[in-house]
């Protein structure tokens, strides 16, 4: 499989220093059978979703997303697909924790899930 970097640019929210850590990047992996072309994150309370600047990822790709400052650890995140479909994932995400991020689509419940691996 191909690899390929990206930034997240803009991600620097007000928080409390104790709410924020150091390394969240992680690699984004894609097992939807549909092409992702937008990734966003938002952390509970917060009330906007913000685009990250990730390349289109193709179904069985993977690309390995690097944070360009620091940030709170727990977050949320939606991801849009070019055909169309839309998927929040509203139970935070401990990303200073997780190395690796599998998304799945199960094409019998039509179903978006998420996976993560340290």
């Amino acid at each position: 499989m191909k690899k390929l970097c990206a930034a997240i640019l803009g991600f620097g929210v007000a928080l409390p220093a104790s709410a924020w850590a150091y390394s969240r990047d992680f690699t984004l992996v894609n097992h939807t059978g549909y092409t992702i072309s937008q990734f966003y994150f938002s952390y509970p309370s917060y009330d906007r979703w913000v685009p990250s600047r990730i390349p289109i990822v193709p179904p069985e790709e993977r690309v390995t997303i690097h944070f360009d400052n620091d940030g709170p650890c727990d977050l949320q995140f939606r991801l849009t697909t070019q055909e169309g479909n839309t998927a929040d994932f509203m139970r935070p995400f401990n990303f200073c924790a997780l190395r690796t991020l599998t998304i799945y689509y199960n094409n019998e419940t039509r179903v978006f899930t998420a996976n993560s691996s340290d």
